[in-house]
């Protein structure tokens, strides 16, 4: 039974990555997710540049399931999002309000708080393909020059 939902429409470096750490995975369309037919799923995860046509054609698909989604956060589910990889991008489709600024660059990391998350790399030094801007949220890493 698979733990994972790769929300992208073609097999993805994802399903063999994360199948090697030992854990289940399907390709989800995103027309598919949420529907009876389906396993419950722990994780739904969105790979880098579902918002740029020349990697993926799942956008409109995403915004339609706005509400699928949402429900599938709101139900426990945990919803991992990768960068759009395009210039700028507003998430109009996720339950809470996030934008992204694409800026692809080598950053060391430095904690702004005291937080589980804020351990993502044992490297100071790490690739981004760009950062977040949001309102009200608690920021836990910057790129030291105060990008979020």
């Amino acid at each position: 039974m698979p733990d994972i939902a790769l929300i992208w429409d073609r097999p993805t470096i994802f399903e063999k990555y994360l199948s090697g750490l030992g854990f289940g995975t399907l390709v989800v369309s995103p027309r598919t997710f949420g529907t009876p037919f389906l396993p419950r799923f722990r994780l739904a995860l969105i790979p880098t540049g579902f918002a740029n046509p020349q990697y993926s054609s799942i956008l409109p698909s995403l915004q339609k399931g706005k509400d699928i989604l949402g429900g599938f956060v709101s139900g426990g589910g945990a919803l991992l999002v990768f960068g759009a990889l395009v210039p700028e991008y507003t998430y109009d489709w996720l339950p809470v309000p996030i934008s992204y600024v694409q800026r692809y660059s080598r950053v060391r990391l430095e904690n702004a708080a005291e937080h589980g998350a804020s351990l993502i790399s044992d490297e100071a030094d790490v690739e981004c393909d760009g950062y977040l801007k949001a309102a009200g949220w608690q920021t836990v890493l910057t790129d030291g020059t105060g990008e979020t």
